[in-house]
């Protein structure tokens, strides 16, 4: 199974707001994705998610939930 972390990191002086995706393992992080946050997106945590599962070049339905303001994705593999 694959799992990816979306995560919110506000505004700085020298950034603007993003949701960076990352995917790890007991190693640590092996790949990661930021896109500028959109505040007129439904879901903006999804195009980070999507991001790195494409340059990831994985399959599958992605499929969310949440804890303490991050979101979590799994891929369920044999579904588009």
């Amino acid at each position: 199974m694959k799992a990816i972390r979306t995560r919110y990191h506000g505004a700085t002086s020298t950034m603007d707001p993003r949701i960076v995706a990352s995917v790890a393992d007991e190693q640590g992080v092996i790949a990661r994705e930021t896109v500028p946050y959109d505040y007129d997106a439904k879901d903006p945590h999804r195009p980070a998610a999507e991001a790195l599962v494409a340059k990831m070049g994985w399959r599958g339905e992605l499929v969310d939930g949440g804890y303490a303001g991050d979101r979590y994705w799994v891929i369920v593999e044999g579904r588009p």
